[in-house]
């Protein structure tokens, strides 16, 4: 199966770059979220259409996947939003700048981190709440419980969802992951984290790429890769950014804007 270019419409019909992963992806076999349970998500916006996912992790930073093309006038990032028909105005935010990881690549596709620095400064409430990121670097045990959430598709090739989804996986053994991708020449690399869509029916699909993979409360993975368009019966672990192994260059970010 080919990738996807890193241009992430709101439809599945994307363009390819090489015979490996898919960067897109949106949730499968989830259920609707509950309304302000997931009061970090965000919806990064081009022309007032969903494009990725993100979170909030400071009142003026929203965290993504660096591959998401983001760029040009017409970009704004949408807290707080259950459903993507219904945004109001205080919800829509500019963005002031964004930085991807000095170290990023698309091909292979590495470093998957991006900040957003908004403006204005968002006023914290029950809709708006920062996501809990990680003190120290640690790997995640085989067999951890998360959830990922996003408004990506539902199913294979089915256009993306307005209501945001949610759904549970478990972290995946990384030599076994290492050993399934290797097959079709993707590189896990040590900063990355394997959960969800391998041997099971729900994990991640085209559409929403950039949120958060949610474990025991902590923002542990921003979703990065999975395999082709092929969701409904993968054969490969999803793939995210672990977000411990990039905790100095995150202070640096944030450091620089104070």
């Amino acid at each position: 199966m080919k990738p996807l270019t890193l241009l992430l419409g709101f439809t599945a019909l994307l363009l390819s770059l090489t015979d490996a992963a898919s960067f897109d992806s949106g949730i499968i076999n989830g259920k609707k979220a509950k309304v302000n349970s997931l009061s970090y998500m965000a919806s990064i916006q081009m022309n007032g259409k969903h494009k990725c996912g993100g979170f909030l992790i400071r009142n003026n930073f929203v965290m993504t996947a660096a591959h998401c093309n983001v760029s040009g006038n017409s970009l704004s990032v949408v807290l707080g939003p259950h459903n993507l028909n219904d945004v109001q105005d205080s919800q829509r935010f500019s963005v002031a700048s964004f930085t991807r990881h000095n170290k990023y690549t698309g091909k292979p596709l590495q470093n998957d981190i991006m900040l957003l620095q908004l403006k204005p400064p968002v006023k914290l409430n029950k809709k708006m709440k920062l996501a809990t990121l990680p003190k120290k670097e640690k790997q995640l045990k085989n067999g951890t419980k998360c959830i990922v959430a996003g408004w990506g598709v539902t199913k294979t090739e089915k256009p993306t969802t307005a209501n945001l989804q949610v759904v549970d996986v478990t972290v995946v053994d990384k030599e076994e992951c290492k050993k399934v991708w290797n097959k079709f020449k993707t590189e896990i690399t040590a900063e990355m984290i394997c959960a969800g869509g391998y041997k099971t029916d729900k994990g991640a699909c085209q559409g929403d790429s950039g949120g958060p993979l949610m474990c025991n409360g902590v923002a542990t993975g921003i979703v990065s890769f999975n395999r082709g368009g092929n969701c409904n019966y993968p054969d490969v672990p999803n793939v995210y950014t672990s977000i411990s192994s990039y905790l100095p260059w995150i202070k640096k970010i944030l450091k620089k804007a104070n």
